[in-house]
């Protein structure tokens, strides 16, 4: 005989809650990114503004599993031009006012 629905849904939630991170691994990664951080800011070279997560971490998406994406933002750099990737033809064209580059 089936299970009740009800009995579907909580096996199903606790499959899913077994695939979210623990607090401990998630205070880990958030320990290591301070240091990076840290240890960042005392190159003379470098003017680190901020250190953000990205990907499923910071979305709340990551498994038990997930690594940790940093976003590591400088002071005074400007980052570096994407259009030379991208296909002339699907460049956007250069207006007066519209910096391509």
């Amino acid at each position: 005989m089936a299970q009740p629905r009800i009995e579907r849904v909580k096996l199903l939630q606790t499959l899913i809650d077994a695939q979210k991170p623990k607090k401990e691994y998630v205070a880990a990664g958030r320990a290591a990114a301070q240091a990076i951080f840290l240890s960042l800011q005392k190159r003379e070279k470098l003017s680190v503004a901020e250190v953000r997560f990205a990907g499923s971490i910071e979305k709340g998406t990551s498994r038990n599993t997930s690594d940790f994406d940093l976003v590591v933002f400088l002071n005074n750099e400007k980052p570096p031009s994407l259009l030379p990737l991208l296909p002339k033809s699907k460049r956007p064209s250069s207006k007066p006012g519209y910096p391509v580059g």
